[in-house]
């Protein structure tokens, strides 16, 4: 059974509980009620934990213009989640991607929140849906390989999503294959994203040039 307790963006433990206590500063937004997702099929996993594909549940719930935004997902989106003792490293990587959710060349997260599944307390992070997966299983599925076309596509892509990284004074520290997405729109135009921020690293404005 799962049990969502919705988050923004700060999470707490008080000390005189035996339960988490999630803190935000925007009001009504704790919520046992109202579900957002349900869990479907395991995408892939890793040292951080595991990657779910998910369904949306349409929700009615906030009145607060600004929380509506948050709720406004898509109807398919990726879970990537954690035991909630374990969640440190995607909660650096969720406020990371807050930073970056204005370069197109991202993967875009909605949000996060903390559920209770089969007796373990869960760290959500919400994540746009790569319907072409990665880009190394892209090119190992490929049977002659990429198209130019494809390459130059890539590239820029992947070009200007480092660019506004290292604008922002971060290093992203892990680009390869299986950490771009390919993410398709409703017409059918395939854009290159990068993800797991898992290591990325703040660098000073100075050490992001060479040295003269």
């Amino acid at each position: 059974m799962i049990r969502p307790l919705l988050l923004r963006k700060h999470i707490g433990v008080d000390k005189s509980s035996n339960f988490f206590i999630l803190v935000s500063q925007f009001p009504n937004f704790f919520s046992q009620q109202n579900r957002m997702w349900i869990r479907g099929k395991t995408l892939g996993s890793g040292s951080f934990g595991f990657v779910s594909i998910a369904k949306t549940i349409p929700s009615s719930f906030p009145d607060d213009e600004e929380d509506q935004l948050f709720f406004d997902l898509p109807p398919i989106i990726a879970v990537k989640s954690a035991e909630f003792s374990c969640s440190e490293s995607l909660q650096r990587e969720r406020l990371l991607l807050h930073e970056f959710q204005n370069c197109p060349q991202i993967i875009h997260c909605y949000g996060a929140d903390v559920s209770e599944e089969d007796g373990h307390l869960l760290y959500n992070m919400l994540l746009e849906f790569a319907s072409g997966g990665s880009l190394a299983d892209y090119v190992h599925g490929s049977q002659y390989g990429l198209l130019e076309e494809e390459v130059k596509q890539f590239t820029r892509s992947v070009l200007l999503g480092l660019s506004y990284i290292h604008a922002e004074g971060y290093a992203h520290c892990d680009i390869k294959p299986a950490n771009i997405l390919l993410v398709d729109d409703e017409e059918g135009n395939r854009t290159a994203k990068i993800s797991d921020f898992g290591l990325a690293t703040k660098v000073s404005k100075r050490r992001t040039g060479r040295k003269r």
